[in-house]
């Protein structure tokens, strides 16, 4: 992926730390591979992106910036084509899915139990888990995906045996895990 920075962008002094995040968030969107990205500020705090236009804007203030932020706006740049629907949500899902490392904030428009938002590191690898069964699901014809999601995160349990002590070793092994098939067919249309 090739990024092309706006003026304002280019100004800034956090522009290199900027481009260096998003070309290792690029890694795990091979749809981009052959693209060139647009980069700008965004000034409403987080992100947006204009798809039409092969562009995200990304608020470089430290409590707005996070690899989430980037992972969901280039998200947006592939929703609609490659098999991923349409919708903040569904875009939300589809990139704490993809990689662990767009784990470092959570997602802002999933419905998370505010116990995990509290304990999120201890709490994320169990998300993601159920973000990739939820994709599943969704590739099985469940059409309700991201309501399963939702429903089946607010049935954990602060203190329930699947207490994030419990779940140490898996969390591990799934933060590895990369899930080709979220990455659909070849993406030819965009």
């Amino acid at each position: 992926m090739r990024i092309e920075l706006t003026r304002l962008m280019a100004e800034r002094r956090a522009k290199n730390r900027i481009v260096s995040d998003i070309r290792k968030a690029s890694i795990f969107f091979p749809e981009l591979r052959d693209k060139t990205v647009k980069v700008g500020i965004a000034k409403n705090g987080g992100g947006k992106a204009y798809p039409s236009l092969m562009k995200i804007s990304i608020d470089p203030r430290k409590r707005f910036y996070s690899y989430n932020v980037i992972g969901h706006e280039l998200m947006h740049l592939i929703q609609g084509c490659c098999g991923i629907p349409k919708g903040e949500k569904a875009c939300d899902l589809w990139t704490i899915a993809r990689s662990p490392l767009f784990l470092d904030r959570p997602p802002n428009y999933l419905e998370i139990p505010e116990f995990m938002i509290e304990r999120w590191e201890s709490w994320k690898g169990f998300v993601r888990r159920k973000a990739i069964e939820a994709i599943g699901l969704r590739q099985e014809g469940l059409r309700k995906y991201i309501r399963w999601f939702e429903n089946d995160l607010r049935k954990a349990k602060p203190d329930s045996p699947e207490t994030p002590v419990s779940r140490t070793q898996r969390d591990r092994r799934s933060s590895s895990v990369q899930l080709p098939l979220i990455f659909g067919p070849s993406c030819t249309a965009l």
